[in-house]
């Protein structure tokens, strides 16, 4: 992992563990056991260092969504949020605090808010009757997960599969 990236997600896991406050860059060479100045010498400002979160964020998102087995929707996708919940909680963390924390930006804020899902690749899955509302009803489920410590008993699942079928689209497992 290149040094950056390792400044990433090093800074993702501060966020996620001791909250927005907890990001500096002297914490993040203080975690990595970096010379002092060495995450200011990759990422000058604060915003330099939320930005390459939000493309690791992004990064992340992208190359496991673009994975997804188009022939089987409803698992592939309950498996894709099964994972952001387990495995990459701390990617969930950090970006609902950062999304407080970069409310002026607005630039940053609309790449944030579509660092985790992508409205293009869903309507690419589902045709015109998915995009922006699969999209909503997915971040809905990490947020009530994540967030609020909610337990889909049943898994993800036969709530994707009811939102699907309740389009004018049928699809198949």
């Amino acid at each position: 992992m290149e040094r950056r990236d390792q400044i990433a997600d090093c800074a993702i896991h501060l966020i996620a563990d001791r909250g927005i406050r907890a990001l500096t860059h002297r914490a993040i060479d203080s975690q990595l056991a970096l010379p002092a100045g060495s995450t200011s010498y990759y990422f000058r400002s604060r915003r330099d260092l939320l930005t390459a979160i939000v493309d690791m964020l992004t990064s992340r998102s992208r190359t496991e969504f673009a994975e997804l087995d188009t022939s089987h929707v409803v698992p592939s996708v309950a498996r894709y949020l099964g994972r952001l919940v387990s495995e990459r909680r701390h990617d969930v963390v950090a970006r609902a605090a950062m999304t407080i924390e970069c409310g002026d930006d607005q630039a940053l804020r609309d790449r944030l808010a579509n660092c985790l899902f992508s409205t293009p690749r869903a309507q690419a899955l589902l045709g015109d009757t998915g995009g922006a509302g699969f999209v909503a009803l997915l971040e809905g489920l990490v947020y009530e997960t994540t967030v609020n410590g909610r337990e889909f008993v049943d898994g993800f699942e036969p709530i994707i599969e009811r939102y699907l079928n309740a389009q004018p689209r049928r699809y198949s497992n």
